[in-house]
């Protein structure tokens, strides 16, 4: 965790009292998804009622994981550094399954992944060794073709701290929004020109499943807030208050959003938390009871209550 994490950790346990004495969230007792993260290496769903559940797949303990929309399947990427190549792995969330879904040879680093709705689009953020040499930036692919990748956005210099990360589809798949390391712009990437404008300044960048929002999360020299952008209108945005870390994941309706909270009960855990779920129409959160003190801060999603329910999984 850098310092600046760490310091955000500290000053979301001294707020944690003042946050608990705001109008908090009635948590639905009835709803088709439920939060989920990876825990020691498991996909572990936390309910909105109820104890967390462990499902059989073990997906390892990656830097970063990408949950699909309709909330059956997770993605996440291996990098094997003897061979030069990376993959990305499909987990079923009915299944519990986990297996080779795409090879991307020549990809020597990946720093972030978006994959579309119907698996047609994907778009890459990372390190390439092609013919004409070492490239770093944005990619797409066009999963079932063994074409080169197309190269959207070139860095220049190839630092992927400076890179854009954390590539996310707009719902019908014909652009993108990402954010550049250190520099934390977020760009707002055309798929078809690769032309792209600066949209804001953030993190975590993640677009609602009904288009009307870029979720961010931006810091004030202080805290980590979330960030609303309006992808037509950049002017237009609202502050969703503050978060402790920077898991930023809508739920499938686009009406919550789940983000990582610290806690005084966690301490002892070191910098584990919670799960807290904000309402985007009203503000109110919520902590899912089930997660305390059980997720870090850079993993959690959606699944479907469908997929994960039919499991060998346990508590």
């Amino acid at each position: 965790m850098t310092s600046r994490r760490w310091l955000a950790w500290a000053l979301g346990i001294s707020s944690a009292v003042l946050a608990a004495c705001q109008d908090s969230l009635l948590l639905p007792t009835t709803s088709p998804y439920s939060a989920a993260a990876l825990v020691n290496g498991y996909l572990t769903v936390f309910p909105w009622v109820g104890p967390a559940v462990t499902l059989p797949a073990s997906v390892g303990t990656l830097g970063f994981a990408r949950y699909s929309r309709h909330g059956a399947a997770l993605y996440t990427a291996y990098t094997y550094a003897e061979s030069e190549r990376s993959e990305i792995q499909k987990v079923d969330i009915r299944t519990g399954r986990a297996a080779k879904w795409l090879a991307i040879p020549g990809f020597t680093a990946v720093a972030g992944l978006a994959i579309s709705q119907d698996e047609s689009r994907l778009v890459i953020s990372g390190r390439y060794q092609g013919i004409a040499g070492v490239v770093c930036g944005v990619f797409e692919i066009e999963p079932g073709r063994n074409d080169a990748p197309r190269l959207l956005l070139r860095e220049e210099g190839c630092d992927l701290n400076r890179s854009w990360s954390n590539p996310s589809f707009s719902p019908d798949s014909k652009r993108a929004v990402a954010w550049r390391g250190r520099s934390a712009i977020v760009d707002l990437i055309d798929l078809d020109s690769g032309a792209f404008k600066s949209i804001g300044h953030g993190e975590q960048t993640t677009w609602s499943p009904d288009g009307k929002w870029i979720a961010v999360v931006d810091w004030d020299s202080k805290r980590y807030h979330v960030l609303l952008l309006d992808p037509n209108d950049p002017s237009r945005t609202r502050n969703l208050g503050t978060t402790d870390g920077l898991t930023l994941t809508w739920s499938p309706d686009s009406q919550y959003l789940l983000l990582w909270n610290a806690e005084f009960r966690c301490m002892s855990f070191g910098y584990w938390g919670s799960l807290e779920v904000a309402d985007v129409q009203s503000g109110q959160r919520a902590v899912i009871g089930s997660s305390r003190c059980k997720v870090n801060n850079s993993s959690g999603g959606w699944v479907s209550n469908e997929a994960w329910k039919v499991t060998g999984a346990r508590n």
